[in-house]
């Protein structure tokens, strides 16, 4: 029981009953806990109450500090809370410290009468054990300073309303943790980036400082006292006694690490490279007009030099060193190593390159190597000049190609290409430049295809075998007019007739190409297939000319009778150039 008026608990008498043992190590934790001095000893009450038959048999042995612990819990009975006279303004502050143990966090309360005295008071401690897993000072020491952080926001809050508290300081023994909190969370690993972070955010307006160990109340809450040590313990009840001083006075000397002598540093990947200089030829769109403009500028220069120039129109020669200057110029932009190691007479570097077997010829111009030596081509065949890929001159070499070949396709532009430069990645800007050329996608451009229109009836409905013909002639084919020796060879034709239902074939020999000859023909293939209804044929002459002399048999009416009734045959001729239109 305790004394409500005193602010005391009343002295228990000793139990030595086994649950006896468990209600005094609880009642021992939770005191440890309030008071967060008994850091050291927790862990020992925690595997005693896990392991209670092991603690009976060894409790008089083992266990004598925690039976001294339990007689001097009386001693503590006063806890001062505070002024009763009229304050003038309240500070904040508190203290961070973590040892192998665990951490833990003091806060006091500053009041400054109007006299300007001052006074500190103890509003709590805070400890947690270090975890399982083993972590470094520094990383318990930041996890301290995030528990002082996150309780002195939240006292703040509780006493925001009713005291105005003024200032929040906040005190640290570790070097390393201040130097972390002056210093962006984004360079530092997860682990520490995010406890920065949090403690920034949770007291914004706070001044971290360094105290010393020996004046760090918080190290007695992370490395713990027994309660006969904790009642003389003035560090921790009032604080360090610069509290005591103005804050002015305070001492604002923090040490400040360098960011490469603090550990936890996230590692950055830094790479350099010299960008290449501007092209200068990069405002041409025209291989031919980037040379001329080359040769007037070489031209005007020697003018200004007082050289003799001959004027008027430029020269094959002129034009010619322009195309030098502006090759020149590329690899060295592009490819500086390899200009800088073949002036050396160093091996090449890069393997792709060195299977080009690049040299600098007498103007300074990288050309490729290879095995056409012994050749009878020209030099420039042998040995075209590299050009690199990157550049803005592959480019326009390629599109004056391409149009001077009359938009030559990808096979033949290589070659064209390859004839005086030896463009690195040539096929890849190949298919660039063409796939960027207006007339190839125009000319390349798909064409819709048109929906087929709907077969024609005859096509479609069931007859009989050749009610519906079509024909047309086949040859001319050699023939021998007899079956001697020496009989003479004529021209003979095949009259085809198809079938427009059944697709069915009838081939009859044709002599000429007369009117007589196909109505022999025809007559035929009446006898044969019969008469069909409709005949389909393109405007051969013969055709027109029997159909004609079919229509006036059909129409003379000394005829009819001659027929035995009428023939219902219809002869529709194709449109000329539309054979189409044959049905078939």
């Amino acid at each position: 029981m305790g004394d409500v008026e005193r602010d005391t608990r009343a002295k228990e008498r000793t139990i030595l009953r086994r649950d006896g043992v468990v209600a005094r190590i609880r009642h021992i934790h939770q005191l440890a806990t309030s008071l967060a001095t008994n850091q050291a000893v927790r862990p020992q009450l925690a595997v005693a109450i896990q392991d209670l038959d092991a603690l009976w048999a060894s409790f008089e042995v083992e266990n004598n500090d925690l039976l001294s612990i339990l007689s001097n819990l009386n001693l503590l009975t006063e806890f001062p809370v505070g002024l009763d006279v009229e304050i003038r303004s309240y500070v904040l502050c508190g203290f961070c410290d973590a040892s192998e143990k665990g951490y833990a966090a003091v806060a006091y309360l500053r009041v400054t009468d109007p006299s300007g005295a001052t006074a500190t008071y103890l509003l709590g401690a805070k400890t947690k054990l270090a975890p399982m897993k083993t972590m470094t000072i520094p990383r318990l020491e930041l996890s301290g300073a995030l528990l002082l952080a996150s309780w002195l926001a939240r006292l703040k809050r509780i006493l925001e309303f009713q005291l105005g508290i003024s200032n929040v300081f906040a005190w640290s023994d570790s070097s390393i943790v201040l130097s972390w909190l002056n210093i962006p969370h984004t360079s530092f690993k997860t682990f520490v980036s995010n406890r920065i972070f949090q403690i920034q955010s949770a007291v914004p307006g706070c001044c971290w400082q360094h105290v010393r160990s020996e004046d760090n109340p918080a190290d007695c809450a992370s490395r713990g006292l027994l309660p006969d040590e904790l009642k003389r313990c003035k560090l921790y009840w009032r604080g360090p006694t610069f509290l005591q001083s103005p804050v002015e006075a305070w001492s604002q000397e923090i040490p400040q690490l360098q960011l490469e002598e603090l550990p936890e540093v996230k590692p950055v990947c830094l790479l350099t490279r010299e960008d290449p200089p501007v092209e200068w030829f990069i405002r041409f769109s025209s291989f031919h007009q980037m040379i001329r403009v080359v040769a007037q500028v070489r031209r005007f220069i020697r003018l200004c030099q007082k050289r003799k120039v001959e004027l008027g129109f430029l020269k094959q020669s002129e034009l010619d060193e322009a195309m030098l200057v502006i090759v020149r110029s590329a690899p060295e932009c592009y490819l500086s190593q390899l200009v800088v190691g073949l002036r050396r007479g160093s091996p090449v570097q890069s393997k792709a390159l060195a299977r080009l077997c690049p040299f600098l010829d007498s103007d300074g111009i990288i050309r490729v190597g290879g095995r056409m030596q012994n050749s009878n081509w020209s030099e420039r065949r042998k040995h075209p000049m590299l050009v690199p890929k990157e550049s803005h001159l592959a480019v326009l070499i390629t599109r004056h190609w391409h149009l001077y070949a009359c938009h030559a396709r990808p096979r033949l532009l290589i070659a064209l290409v390859q004839q005086r430069f030896w463009v690195i990645g040539v096929r890849l800007i190949v298919h660039r430049v063409i796939r960027k050329c207006v007339l190839c996608a125009k000319m390349s451009a798909n064409h819709p295809q048109p929906i087929m229109a709907a077969l024609p009836g005859f096509r479609v409905r069931e007859a009989h075998p050749f009610s519906t013909v079509g024909i047309d002639y086949a040859g001319p084919l050699q023939m021998k007019e007899l079956s001697l020796r020496k009989a003479r060879i004529v021209k003979v034709y095949i009259a085809v007739f198809v079938c427009m239902t059944t697709k069915a074939v009838h081939l009859e020999p044709v002599s000429a190409l007369s009117t007589e000859a196909f109505l022999l023909t025809l007559d035929r293939f009446v006898a044969r297939r019969g008469l069909p209804s409709s005949i389909y044929s393109d405007c051969g002459t013969n055709f027109v000319g029997a159909a004609r002399q079919l229509r006036l048999l059909v129409n003379n009416p000394d005829s009819r009778d001659q027929l035995s009734g009428h023939i219902a045959c219809e002869w529709h001729f194709n449109p000329p150039g539309a054979p189409h239109f044959g049905g078939i």
